[in-house]
């Protein structure tokens, strides 16, 4: 497409890694879950080229997002500590923590997975940072109150959304999901 190939005639390893980034989220709309993952690796080195900090943790976010999808369970245990490591990395940020809880319910460690959840969800959730990751976390928060029951974090979850009703929560990686 156009972008492509500007990208190409730039020959920035920037403007490249985003051309490709987009080729990716295109092959994981279209179930194509292997191009993905190879478009994303790419991308992480083309990013690492560029300079891009943060170009481990966006890689790792989107090898995350596409094991979700694909629904490969077996890779949990391979994908939880690439968890731990994002939420290490950044641990102000509102999302890892919401993430870290989800996959250790994912594995069937419920004690830590609530644990996790208690540290975000005090002050009835209003200490989690407002950031960029909100709106993800705050969906990963409700999904896990769903599977536990918990309606009454459910609701204040509920109450916190309200005001974006209107809008759709969609999660950015290195996929750009």
């Amino acid at each position: 497409d156009a972008y492509d190939r500007v990208a190409h005639r730039l020959n920035r390893p920037d403007v490249l890694a985003y051309a490709v980034r987009r080729r990716a989220l295109r092959a994981l709309h279209a179930g194509d879950f292997d191009a993905a993952e190879e478009l994303s690796r790419r991308t992480f080195e083309l990013e690492r080229k560029a300079g891009e900090p943060a170009a481990e943790p966006i890689f790792r976010s989107g090898l995350m997002i596409i094991r979700d999808l694909q629904g490969r369970l077996d890779y949990l245990d391979e994908t939880l500590p690439l968890v731990q490591g994002l939420l290490e990395l950044f641990p102000s940020a509102s999302i890892f923590r919401p993430a870290h809880a989800r996959w250790l319910a994912m594995l069937g460690r419920d004690s830590e997975a609530r644990a996790e959840f208690e540290r975000v969800a005090i002050n009835d959730f209003k200490d989690l940072p407002r950031d960029v990751g909100w709106p993800v976390a705050v969906a990963t928060l409700a999904e896990l109150c769903a599977g536990w029951g918990d309606r009454t974090r459910a609701a204040v979850l509920y109450d916190e959304m309200m005001p974006f009703a209107h809008l759709n929560v969609v999660a950015s990686s290195g996929l750009s999901l």
